[in-house]
């Protein structure tokens, strides 16, 4: 088990089922609710939309990963760069939805929810950021 999967294993009780929380972008002030929780990951249901959003927790690993690997810190914040298009979306982005299986954009969830349970600090400011605490 490396840190990113330890830091997960740790902090993942406190991901609560029927929680709302907001996404990066503070203009928007879009929220979204925390449906399912289980040990392989969490369902999420758009406000907007009404879309349930399936993210596995490997989704949630790699992002640590991630973040780690290229020492984004709050000195060094990395920006979400949050796209549907792969082609658009920034390099964090893309990262973690190849664990998650899918093409769907997610780090407009994730990064809340990693957020929450303390693991990552995030800039809702223009270019949203996120980096390891």
């Amino acid at each position: 088990m490396d840190e990113a999967e330890r830091l997960i294993d740790e902090a993942w009780h406190h991901i609560e089922q029927d929680m709302t929380l907001n996404t990066p972008d503070e203009r928007s002030n879009v929220t979204f609710t925390i449906i399912e929780v289980n040990a392989n990951g969490v369902v999420i249901l758009t406000e907007s939309a009404q879309t349930e959003i399936p993210i596995n927790r490997a989704s949630f690993i790699e992002a640590i990963r991630y973040l780690q690997a290229n020492a984004h810190d709050e000195s060094n914040p990395c920006e979400i760069t949050a796209r549907k298009e792969d082609h658009a979306a920034g390099p964090f982005c893309r990262a973690i939805r190849i664990p998650n299986g899918r093409r769907t954009m997610i780090s407009s969830y994730l990064v809340p929810i990693l957020e929450h349970i303390g693991v990552v600090g995030m800039g809702r400011a223009q270019p949203n950021t996120v980096w390891i605490i």
